[in-house]
């Protein structure tokens, strides 16, 4: 604001000074101005200020114009493509018969055949002796022991297996042969059996 008015003071001055060669004069403050001149610089001033008037009225509001509705579309639906059609291919060939399976009939029952042989007899180390125990007719002999004996553990077991009668047969040789209260045969007994299958 000061600015301003040191400006317009220099100008007026430089104005009035008519005939005379123009001076350069640096302002530094107010104070440097006749009270008078101020006075007049005031008074412009005054006079030049903007006055804002009144606000005008409000304008009408506008109209909303609301364009006609179009017409609907048309929906166009396209024609239906024809049928495919359903190829069967040739029927192949029948396969070769398959063999025919066999057909087993488990064993109905197993059973033992025990064979019990009691001799009155010399034994001596060395000595073999042999039993068997037979099947009945209709059944298969699938397994066997022996020798059970009286008395015991006179022997050991040499062989045993099927043998050609039906039956299975059993052997042992005489290693520790009893010692008879008087000289000549003892009686022993002797057990073999078989596993029959029917």
């Amino acid at each position: 604001m000061r600015s301003a008015v040191i400006a317009a003071v220099v100008s007026a001055l430089v104005s009035a000074a008519s005939g005379v060669a123009a001076t350069k004069y640096v302002l530094s403050s107010t104070r440097q101005i006749s009270p008078h001149v101020l006075a007049q610089l005031a008074a412009m001033k005054a006079k030049t200020s903007i006055v804002q008037g009144p606000a005008g009225p409000a304008g009408n509001p506008g109209k909303s114009i609301v364009g006609p509705q179009g017409e609907p579309g048309q929906s166009i639906e396209g024609a239906a493509g024809p049928v495919g059609e359903s190829v069967r291919g040739p029927e192949g060939k029948t396969g070769p018969r398959g063999e025919r399976g066999e057909s087993i009939v488990g064993p109905s029952s197993v059973f033992v055949v025990e064979e019990r042989i009691t001799e009155l007899r010399e034994l001596y180390i060395g000595q073999r002796l042999s039993s068997a125990a037979t099947c009945p007719e209709g059944s298969t002999p699938i397994g066997g022991g022996g020798f059970r004996s009286e008395p015991e553990d006179i022997g050991v077991i040499t062989s045993t297996g099927p043998n050609e009668a039906n039956g299975w047969a059993t052997t042992i040789e005489v290693t520790h042969p009893p010692t008879p209260a008087y000289t000549g045969a003892v009686e022993a007994t002797f057990v073999v059996w078989a596993n029959c299958i029917r």
